[in-house]
């Protein structure tokens, strides 16, 4: 973590220095526990407070357990921590919740009559099952006005001591609200002491009833008339009733019902045209072209510039590296005079082996945060107070160098998988709501696999008839899609990462491990929002696989679009290596974008602002081949 809040620092040091260093109470945290007699609660600190929400991210240090049977100042802080419990009405409270960054929570016996709260020192989860159930209504004292139902398993085996220094292994059960929910209660204040909170562990996006409506409206604000004269405008005829009535019909026109009108999606007409076969003897070739098409020229010259390396079927492409500036303004109109104005911007992740000599240059405010790779989504957070007559601009300029590479897949010989490993047990689990193994998704990968011998048969299997059968399509805001790959299966097309996705959640249902990574495309012409994915094998290690490079006008390069079955060229800037992940210092609203980090986040202290409500710009300012 890279911080520039002076005001903050010596804070924040004091409390880095506790986890790194220290498994008794540091004289803060001794000030903290012995400012209140002992039956008074303490502060619970909240998420809307500066300071609170970065201690409440940090991660907690063991006590030493040959300490705690007669320990005064545990004994003490333990008291006075049931008794905040008590006053706040809750089922659990864990330590950093009251800024003792020690590894230590309380939590409620929901399977016992009496519901005994029992505490738990070092706690360990040993084990916990691949599944996962959906909590309702999770909720966190630290973020009281807000509830979310969260991804939990079902049960996990724990250990920890209790407060007589005794080891306790045992395994807790139960998921529902009206009965035992321990084991819930368990992994939530577990998750506390790893700088987690609930809203990081959310099954579906924690977006009212209301602002959906709102995105709804916003992505679907055409008329029938319009999608009409924009099809005679661009490519000089004139649908029939029948044929809109057809594309309707089958989804390819999508539309909605907002305040009792039929309105189509804003980009439905040109979709019409990237998406039905029927609708191509009227194309204006001219003007149809899928997100990736402008990059086909520089991926012709591009992908024969590979070359051999040490390692037996890898090869790797020239390095490019790459000046950005990235901009996000936010229009006077947008936020009241003095309102202080928070934003989240992308930056470059230094944990990737494509992406290296990552470089800070500069940015608009003094005062940021650099989250580094702490987080799935990395960013830089800055801040600044909204003045009259003036636009509130954030900019940040940044290096990186990106190399692609290709893997030879008829010459890599996998090893097997060690299921029991966390990677393994991560990366081929589900993460509702959009890779949960339905009935759609398992019988549809059986059946595209059932003649398969191997691991990289599947994959090979699955890439080829999703890239023969979703072409690409301007995409519905994520944040309104309930599950994007069933979107995928119903409608028979998808955008980058959509049919990104539906190939994870193909390959993770076969037992291989596929994760996200996501950020720009950078290549010379065609710059844009981009998604794709990594495979898993062992003894390999992690290959790329863009899927929606993969269709397309054929490459000329003597690999073809198959190159991105196992490959990706330089031209890219990495940000995300994950979907759905947490931000530093974390959101006080919901997201924009619940499942990617591309554009960027903005809030104010009273609410989200939703995309319609700033811009945002990436500008090359210089580009080099190596």
């Amino acid at each position: 973590m890279v911080m520039k809040f002076k005001t903050l620092a010596s804070i924040l040091f004091s409390f880095q220095f506790t986890l790194i260093f220290s498994q008794s109470f540091t004289e803060r945290e001794l000030e903290i526990i012995y400012n209140g007699d002992e039956d008074s609660p303490f502060r619970v600190l909240q998420t809307t407070d500066k300071v609170d929400s970065l201690i409440l991210r940090m991660e907690s240090a063991d006590i030493d357990a040959d300490s705690i049977a007669g320990n005064e100042d545990l004994r003490y802080f333990l008291k006075r921590l049931k008794n905040t419990l008590y006053a706040s009405g809750g089922v659990g409270i864990a330590a950093p919740q009251v800024g003792v960054l020690k590894n230590i929570f309380l939590f409620m016996r929901m399977n016992h009559p009496e519901q005994l709260v029992e505490t738990a020192l070092n706690p360990k989860i040993v084990s916990h099952p691949i599944e996962t159930v959906c909590f309702e209504r999770d909720g966190c004292l630290s973020i009281p006005e807000l509830r979310g139902n969260s991804i939990r398993f079902p049960w996990i085996d724990v250990e920890y001591y209790d407060d007589s220094g005794n080891l306790i292994n045992e395994r807790l059960e139960g998921y529902s609200r009206m009965g035992d929910f321990t084991s819930v209660i368990f992994q939530h204040e577990y998750d506390h002491l790893n700088g987690i909170l609930f809203i990081d562990r959310l099954c579906q996006p924690l977006i009212n009833s209301d602002e959906l409506d709102r995105r709804v409206a916003l992505d679907f604000n055409k008329s029938r008339d319009d999608i009409v004269k924009w099809i005679q405008s661009n490519h000089n005829f004139t649908p029939t009733e029948k044929q809109l009535d057809e594309w309707e019909e089958s989804g390819i026109l999508e539309f909605r019902i907002i305040e009792g009108e039929k309105r189509y999606f804003r980009n439905a007409a040109p979709n019409i045209f990237r998406v039905n076969a029927d609708a191509r003897q009227f194309i204006n070739s001219s003007i149809i072209k899928s997100a990736e098409a402008g990059a086909k020229n520089i991926l012709d010259t591009h992908l024969n510039e590979i070359s051999e390396t040490d390692i037996k079927g890898k090869y790797v492409l020239p390095e490019v590296s790459t000046h950005v500036k990235y901009t996000i303004t936010v229009p006077e109109s947008e936020v009241n005079y003095g309102e202080t104005v928070k934003a989240w911007l992308p930056y470059p992740r230094m944990d990737i082996d494509r992406q290296t000599n990552v470089s800070f240059i500069n940015a608009s405010q003094d005062n940021y945060i650099l989250s580094e790779d702490q987080t799935e989504h990395t960013s830089i957070y800055m801040e600044q107070v909204a003045k009259k007559g003036e636009p509130i601009t954030f900019s940040v300029e940044f290096s990186f160098t990106s190399q692609g590479e290709w893997f030879d897949l008829s010459q890599i010989t996998p090893k097997p998988y060690n299921k029991d490993s966390e990677l393994y047990r991560k990366y081929t689990s589900q993460k509702p709501p959009h890779i949960v193994f339905s009935e759609n998704i398992r019988s549809l990968t059986d059946s595209i696999t059932r003649n398969d011998k191997s691991e990289i048969e599947n994959l090979q299997s699955i890439y080829s008839y999703i890239t023969s059968n979703f072409p690409w399509a301007s995409a519905l805001e994520y944040s309104t899609i309930p599950n994007i790959p069933e979107y995928v299966l119903q409608y028979n097309k998808g955008d980058c990462g959509q049919v990104a996705l539906l190939l994870i959640s193909m390959l993770r249902y076969k037992g291989i491990p596929a994760r996200w990574q996501s950020g720009w495309m950078t290549h010379p012409g065609e710059v844009n929002l981009h998604d794709w994915a990594e495979v898993y094998f062992e003894g390999v290690g992690w290959i790329p696989v863009d899927v929606s490079f993969g269709r397309g006008e054929p490459l000329n390069n003597r690999i073809g679009r198959k190159f991105f079955m196992s490959g990706i060229d330089s031209y890219r800037l990495y940000i995300n290596n994950d979907f759905s992940g947490k931000f530093y210092p974390a959101k006080q609203f919901p997201r924009s974008e619940t499942v990617d980090f591309q554009r960027g986040e903005v809030e104010t202290e009273k609410e989200n602002l939703y995309f319609n409500k700033w811009d945002y710009k990436l500008e090359i300012i210089s580009q080099k081949k190596e």
